[in-house]
């Protein structure tokens, strides 16, 4: 239980870190002053899948681009949320790698998604994932993960 809690909190504290980053890089307008380097496509790609199995509706609708953020409505996303709390799964993300392709524009997944399951740990293969590769666009100079969303609400 402690162990639990505490991979909990360290989950929390990292997604906060990732969070404010991310603010504090889009809070400054003038590039020149900004000593922060802005969030590359594969650091936002993190965040995105980071908050779809936390099932954060407002991180997925900041990391969405606006043509598909407009179908994460909090309706939407509670048939994942209840999914995920029926089964009692432990997502980890940690041993994910993420690497952006400038031409194809595409963050492309690799490494082990895991799952704690009943007691049980497994690990799924990044390349047998549903979106292994994401669809990266930038809006208003920022980036954001484009799928079609539908992929991953419909059951």
């Amino acid at each position: 239980m402690i162990l639990r809690q505490g991979k909990h909190i360290l989950r929390l504290a990292l997604g906060f870190f990732l969070i404010s980053g991310f603010f504090v890089a889009i809070g400054t307008s003038d590039a020149q002053t900004n000593t922060r380097p802005e969030p590359l496509p594969r650091d936002i790609a993190k965040a995105w899948l980071e908050a779809l199995f936390k099932v954060d509706g407002n991180a997925l609708r900041l990391f969405t681009c606006a043509e598909q953020s407009e179908f994460l409505t909090e309706e939407s996303l509670s048939g994942l949320n209840e999914a995920i709390n029926m089964a009692d799964l432990i997502i980890e993300t940690t041993q994910i790698i993420y690497d952006y392709d400038a031409e194809t524009r595409e963050v492309t997944l690799a490494g082990v998604l895991g799952f704690t399951f009943e007691g049980d740990y497994l690990e799924f293969p990044m390349t047998d994932f549903p979106f292994a590769n994401l669809p990266i666009v930038q809006e208003s100079r920022q980036w954001r993960v484009c799928l079609d969303v539908d992929l991953i609400l419909t059951p």
